[in-house]
């Protein structure tokens, strides 16, 4: 029968500090935008001095907890030396009885993610105390079932790491694959050039209230994506969609009928493109590099226009297509199988933590 504890019993909250990290060797420095959600993985950070000047340490097998809005559920394993924001709590075993792996997923788990929720004060930016991350009280199991608990989820994250790796691989081999095939090599083969605005009208969005995007079946596309559902299309036919504002020159695709918002413009080709030729040479153009302004940067409808177009005969055009989309379906089978994943993750750690 595993016994009832209180977390802190088991762990220490680290406090140590270094005014100038650099001087005591410490060359990484991590806030809570390097920590992914439902990731015990520490992809990212900053070098530092190339960023905010965070003074709270972690060393190498500490876990991080990101006290602030503790429902984005940012949870890392330190796998490094460090410097990280106020806004992370560095956890780390003090008690052979925890295993420091176990302990990471145990703050990732949905028991102890409900803990810190209903903990946390502030309306604004709510966060929890060390206090109260000290007083959660759970079932310690033995080691060697702690154990068992970290080999059946260290498997899964494999899994999803792997996932990812392929999303990523697919999308760099499909952005080289534009980038060779359709901007840098049309010249050797005599394709015809124009501007985009010679082949296409770029229509603006039409403004649409936030209370009208919750229901329906047709895409509402802002600047970021999709933003939410509407009962009827402003465009029927399948299109190229570019964010106007916030998410400005990020090119999106939309195979369905849809409904671009005034944040966002569509693009109307004419006979001589495939909408979906037009789409990926768009990709590969580095759209984003047209964007001007300092205080709400956007992108302007006269600079699209003047985006330089290469194209072949239709049915060349055609061909350059269904080759991208081998890359999309490689994509999409890999982000299928990585949601599928995710959704295991998270079903075990509430079967096997609580």
């Amino acid at each position: 029968m595993s016994d009832r504890v209180q977390l802190g019993s088991l762990v220490k909250l680290s406090t140590e500090s270094a005014k100038d990290p650099a001087a005591v060797g410490l060359t990484r420095s991590v806030g809570l935008d390097h920590i992914d959600s439902d990731d015990l993985r520490l992809r990212r950070w900053s070098d530092i001095g190339n960023g905010a000047d965070f003074t709270r340490v972690f060393r190498s097998g500490d876990v991080l907890f990101g006290k602030r809005r503790s429902y984005q559920r940012k949870v890392a394993l330190a796998d490094f030396d460090g410097v990280c924001s106020g806004d992370i709590l560095v956890v780390r075993t003090a008690d052979p009885r925890l295993d420091g792996l176990y302990l990471a997923y145990l703050l990732a788990s949905p028991l102890f993610i409900g803990h810190a929720i209903s903990s946390s004060a502030g309306s604004l930016s709510p966060r929890i105390r060390p206090r109260d991350l000290e007083r959660f009280e759970f079932a310690l199991p033995s080691l060697d079932e702690q154990r068992h608990v970290v080999e059946v989820m260290r498997a899964v994250d494999r899994e999803i790491a792997l996932s990812n790796d392929i999303v990523n691989a697919s999308n760099q081999a499909l952005l080289a694959f534009i980038t060779t095939k359709l901007i840098k090599e049309n010249g050797a083969r005599a394709w015809k050039s124009a501007r985009l605005g010679e082949l296409a009208s770029i229509e603006y969005g039409a403004p649409l209230p936030a209370a009208s995007r919750q229901g329906g079946s047709i895409p509402v596309y802002g600047s970021a994506g999709i933003v939410g559902w509407h009962s009827s299309a402003l465009i029927e036919e399948p299109s190229v969609i570019i964010g106007r504002k916030g998410s400005a020159g990020t090119v999106y695709w939309s195979s369905t009928p849809s409904y671009p918002i005034d944040t966002a413009f569509w693009v109307k080709v004419k006979g001589q493109l495939l909408p979906k030729f037009c789409y990926y040479t768009l990709l590969g153009s580095n759209v984003p590099r047209l964007v001007a302004g300092t205080g709400v940067p956007g992108l302007s409808r006269q600079a699209l226009l003047t985006v330089p177009v290469a194209y072949p005969s239709l049915e060349e055009q055609l061909a350059l297509v269904e080759h991208c989309e081998e890359y999309e379906n490689l994509r999409s089978s890999s982000v299928n199988a990585m949601g599928a994943s995710r959704s295991l993750r998270t079903t075990l750690l509430q079967e096997l933590i609580g």
